[in-house]
């Protein structure tokens, strides 16, 4: 898990350094977010990397299948999370599958059909839908994170690891966390 972390680190810093490296106005690229730099900025970078077009066209084609993997595998454990749900509720589990499919499906459609607005004055495009997304999921991990935390502290700390311990619940161990 560290070294996941650290490689994380280690490759946002990258991405920095290649932003800042290409992009004349650095500062309104990384503005746009996450999603600006994927899908305005990285392929920029891509198109002044060495080797020629063949190259730098396999670059971009890799980078980009990498992200759909990335995109897949991260959606099975939502995926797994929802059907799980619906097999506790005495759901068929294929039936659950496709409910969820289909559920997702749906709600992704106004993140494609919304994706891009062009910035009459500068002629940059910015994803909509998807950039309030972003912000909404940011913020929303990080103030889930904080009511878990508030909720131990509230509950109590010794209750917590009492219920832990009757309910066989598995704690946080730093330990764990460097294996």
């Amino acid at each position: 898990c560290l070294a996941n972390n650290s490689i994380s680190i280690i490759a946002g810093l990258t991405v920095m350094m290649a932003v800042f490296s290409v992009v004349d106005d650095p500062l309104s690229a990384v503005s746009g977010g996450s999603s600006a730099i994927t899908f305005l900025v990285l392929p920029e970078v891509f198109a002044q990397a060495p080797g020629g077009p063949v190259v730098q066209l396999a670059m971009v084609a890799m980078f980009f299948l990498a992200l759909s993997f990335a995109a897949l595998t991260s959606m099975i454990s939502t995926v797994e999370l929802c059907v799980r749900n619906f097999v506790d509720h005495g759901v068929n589990r294929e039936k659950a599958v496709g409910l969820t499919s289909v559920a997702i499906f749906l709600f992704g459609i106004p993140s494609a059909a919304t994706w891009i607005l062009v910035d009459e004055s500068t002629g940059v495009a910015f994803p909509q839908f998807l950039e309030v997304q972003d912000h909404i999921w940011g913020y929303g991990l990080m103030f889930s994170g904080l009511f878990i935390a508030y909720a131990i502290w509230k509950y109590g700390w010794s209750r917590y690891k009492a219920w832990q311990a009757e309910n066989d619940v598995e704690g946080f161990s730093m330990r764990d966390y460097l294996d």
